[in-house]
């Protein structure tokens, strides 16, 4: 398995993907909250607790390596994964080099999401069947304009 850091000479194809606003896509109502900038700066390794890696020459995957609050076990934690180039690379070289991660860090699993995803439910049939399994669902409510919410 062909697994790399994000270099320099990657950072035009982040420019496009940038460019493309692709999240916009997904249709739900928090990207509205994206801020392109802060993308570009985490997917070129500029945050010091988001990790940037090309899988297969195809594929920028976003991740970062955690102790949550309620155990003191390791956990990776799947941040944002793109195609980033035309490469050989499938979906399940993401989930085996997520998993090669999870193994070198110590980590006990990993946690994945769809909050990007077009469609919650393709994307949750495709981590299914490489072997994760549902154990929560994230919700947003829009607090901006809302009059229903107590402000100091």
């Amino acid at each position: 398995m062909n697994i790399r850091p994000i270099n320099e000479a990657d950072y035009p194809q982040i420019d496009l993907y940038i460019e493309q606003r692709s999240w916009e896509r997904a249709g739900k109502e928090w990207v509205k909250l994206i801020n392109p900038a802060l993308i570009k700066r985490v997917a070129m390794n500029k945050h010091p607790h988001i990790h940037t890696m090309i899988v297969e020459e195809t594929y920028a995957v976003l991740f970062s390596v955690v102790k949550p609050w309620f155990t003191d076990s390791t956990l990776i934690e799947e941040k944002l994964i793109f195609k980033l180039f035309d490469g050989p690379g499938k979906f399940s070289d993401v989930i085996a080099a997520l998993e090669h991660v999870a193994k070198t860090m110590g980590a006990v699993g990993i946690l994945a999401g769809t909050a990007l995803a077009p469609k919650d439910a393709v994307m949750v049939r495709i981590l299914e069947r490489q072997g994760f399994v549902v154990n929560h669902v994230g919700l947003f409510k829009d607090t901006a304009m809302s009059d229903d919410i107590i402000r100091p």
